[in-house]
C-alpha cells in the first residue's frame, strides 16, 4: 500500500515547556491530505506545519496542522510532549483547551520539545521543514532557532535539530548583532532594573571569547533569549538549544553580573556536547559535559576580563568547597545518577566532581609538559576528531586525546574518580603559579535557619530557629522579608532586606550547619616586594 500524505489537525495550549513521550496511534490509508496553498506536498524526510493564531475569546491557541509522509503500512507513530521540570502530560494540552494567564495573550514562548508532534523516525534523519504562521498581530516579533519575522519559514535540519529548537513571538524586543562576521539575535521582554544593552554587550563579550577559544564560527545564525520570571532576585536557570540558548532570571535582578556564568556555560554547550555529539539520553558522560563547560564557563569570562584573577579564584574555590564537603563525594557515579531526579546535592556532585577533576588534568597537562600544553589542547583536539563521521565522544577518546600531553592517559581517574567516587587528590600548583593554598574548615550542609518554604510563600519570616544561623544573623520570627533570597548551598552567603518596625535593613550570614570538614582553598600570592 502506498505511503499517504497524513494530516492532523490540533490545538496547542502553548506553554515553555520540554520533553517528550512516544505515543503509538494508527492512521487511516485515506485520499492523502493535501497542504496549503504555497505548499508542495511532504516527501519522506518532509515536515511541513501550518500554525494560524486562533482569533477572539480563543486566545492564546494555536491551531496547527501537521503534514507527513505516513509509513506505508498504513501506522504512524508519533511523539507528543510530555513533561519538563515539574509539568508532566503535557500531550493533553492538545485536547484540553484552556488560557492560564491573561498575560500569554501577548506573547507565546515555547520549546520544540514540548510544542511538536513528531513522526518516530531516527532523530539525527536530516528533515526538510515547512512552517506558516498565520494571524499573527502585526506588532508581533516572530523569532525561533531557524529565523526570524519569517512568516513562511522552510529549512533543513536534523529531528532533534527541530525538537530542540526554541519558538517565540508577541512583544519581545529584539536586538540584532553580528559577531565575528555571524548574526546573533538578542531578545527579552518586560522590564528589567538594567538597559538591555549591559546585557548585550555581556553577550557580545561572551560568544566572541568562546568562538575565539574554539576558532569556530560555523554557526548560520544564533539566538539568545531572557526570559523573565517571577522568581526571587538570586535565581536562575538556562538551557542550550538548538543555535540558540535561553536564560531564565527573576525579573527583580539587579544587575547582569550574576547571569555571566549561567550565560557563558549555556553557550559553551554549543561545543560540549553538542559538536562532539554527546547524546542528550547518554548520561555516562554528564560529568564531562556539565563539569567540563562549567570549568571553562569560569576560565574564559577571566580571559576575557569579564571577571578579575580573584573572581576566577573565587569561582573555583566555591567549586572545590561543594566537592569536598558534599555528602555524596564518595559514592559512585551510578548511585548518584540515580538520586540526580529526586536529590538536589546528588545533580550538584555530577557537576563539581566535573568540575575539580578538569582542574586536576589541566594541573597534570601544564606540569608535565612545562607549562607548553593545557587541558585546552585536549578539548580543542577532541573537536578536531569529532569532524569524522566515524567519531564517538566516550571515555576512550577522551583518554586517547589526553594521551597526547598526559603519558599514563585519564582512564585510571576517569574509573576512581568519576565512576568508583573515591575523592580527588589536590595540589598546591592546582591553580597555576600565581595562587596559594591553605586548608580551611568549611561547612557541610545547608541549613537556612528558619523555615525557608513557609517564609518566603508569606513574605513574613516564620520558623526562625533560636541560636541558629539566621537567628544569630539578627532574623526574628514576623519580620517582612522584602527582598532577596539564598541558595540552597552553605557556602553561598544569604543577602536579605528584611523590614521591621517599618525600618529596612539588610542580613547578611552563610546559611550553614555546624559541622564542619577541611577543604583546600586558594587566594592569590601577594605581589614580590620591589627592591628598588
Amino acid at each position: 500500500m502506498p505511503a499517504s500524505c497524513v494530516r492532523l489537525r490540533c490545538g496547542l495550549l502553548l506553554s515553555p515547556l520540554l520533553l517528550a513521550l512516544l505515543f503509538s496511534f494508527s492512521l487511516s490509508q485515506a485520499d492523502p491530505a493535501l497542504p496549503q496553498p504555497g505548499m508542495k506536498t511532504p516527501g519522506p524526510q518532509d515536515l511541513h506545519y501550518v500554525l494560524e493564531l486562533a482569533t477572539g475569546d480563543e486566545l492564546p491557541l494555536f491551531h496547527v496542522n501537521f503534514y507527513f509522509q505516513g509509513d506505508a503500512d498504513g501506522a504512524s507513530k508519533l511523539r507528543l510532549p510530555s513533561g519538563w521540570d515539574t509539568e508532566n502530560q503535557l500531550y493533553n494540552a492538545i485536547r484540553n483547551l484552556r488560557a492560564t494567564s491573561p498575560e500569554t495573550k501577548i506573547y507565546f514562548y515555547a520549546l520544540g520539545t514540548a510544542l511538536w508532534v513528531l513522526p518516530d523516525w531516527d532523530r539525527s534523519r536530516s528533515v526538510n521543514v515547512q512552517l506558516q504562521w498565520k494571524n499573527l498581530p502585526s506588532d508581533w516579533m516572530l523569532c525561533n532557532s531557524f529565523g526570524a519575522n519569517e512568516a513562511s519559514q522552510s529549512f533543513q535540519t536534523t529531528l532533534e535539530g527541530f525538537r530542540k529548537g526554541v519558538f517565540l513571538a508577541g512583544d519581545f524586543r529584539v536586538h540584532g548583532l553580528s559577531i565575528r562576521g555571524r548574526p546573533v539575535q538578542i531578545t527579552t521582554r518586560g522590564k528589567w532594573r538594567f538597559p538591555d544593552t549591559e546585557f548585550h554587550s555581556l553577550v557580545q563579550k561572551v560568544m566572541e571569547a568562546e568562538r575565539s577559544f574554539w576558532n569556530d564560527d560555523d554557526f548560520p545564525r544564533y539566538l539568545v533569549v531572557l526570559f523573565p520570571t517571577d522568581d526571587p532576585p538570586g535565581t536562575g536557570h538556562g538551557e542550550a538549544r538548538t543555535d540558540a540558548l535561553a536564560l531564565y532570571f527573576s525579573k527583580d535582578v539587579a544587575d547582569t553580573s550574576a547571569m555571566r556564568i549561567l550565560l557563558a556555560h549555556e553557550m559553551f554547550h554549543a561545543w560540549n556536547a553538542s559538536r562532539l555529539r554527546r547524546l542528550e539520553d547518554d548520561n555516562t558522560l554528564y560529568w564531562f559535559s556539565e563539569g567540563f563547560t562549567d570549568h571553562y564557563a569560569a576560565l574564559l569570562l577571566w580571559r576575557a576580563k569579564i571577571i578579575s584573577h580573584s573572581e576566577y579564584i573565587d569561582r573555583c574555590n566555591d567549586v572545590l568547597r561543594r566537592y569536598y564537603t558534599s555528602r555524596r563525594r564518595n559514592h559512585s557515579y551510578a548511585r548518584i545518577q540515580a538520586e540526580r531526579g529526586s536529590d538536589n546535592e546528588a545533580e550538584r556532585q555530577i557537576y563539581v566532581r566535573g568540575a575539580t577533576l578538569a582542574l586536576r588534568w589541566d594541573a597534570l597537562i601544564r606540569s608535565e609538559t612545562g607549562g607548553k600544553h593545557s587541558l585546552d589542547d585536549v578539548m580543542r583536539d577532541l573537536i578536531r576528531a569529532a569532524r569524522a563521521d566515524s567519531f564517538s565522544l566516550s571515555k576512550d577518546s577522551i583518554d586517547k586525546a589526553a594521551r597526547r600531553y598526559l603519558k599514563e592517559g585519564v582512564r585510571q581517574d576517569i574509573d576512581l574518580y568519576v565512576e568508583l567516587g573515591e575523592t580527588i587528590p589536590f595540589s598546591a600548583d592546582l591553580l597555576g603559579p600565581e595562587a596559594q593554598m591553605s586548608m580551611i574548615e568549611v561547612s557541610t550542609s545547608f541549613d537556612p535557619g528558619f523555615d525557608l518554604e513557609a517564609s518566603f510563600a508569606r513574605r513574613i519570616f516564620t520558623g526562625v530557629r533560636e541560636n541558629g544561623p539566621a537567628h544569630r544573623a539578627g532574623l526574628r520570627n514576623g519580620q517582612k522579608w522584602v527582598a532577596g533570597g539564598m541558595a540552597d548551598d552553605p557556602n553561598v552567603m544569604a543577602e536579605i532586606t528584611v523590614e521591621d518596625s517599618g525600618m529596612r535593613r539588610v542580613v547578611k550570614y552563610y546559611p550553614a550547619s555546624d559541622e564542619k570538614v577541611r577543604a583546600p582553598q586558594y587566594k592569590l600570592k601577594a605581589p614580590p616586594e620591589n627592591k628598588n
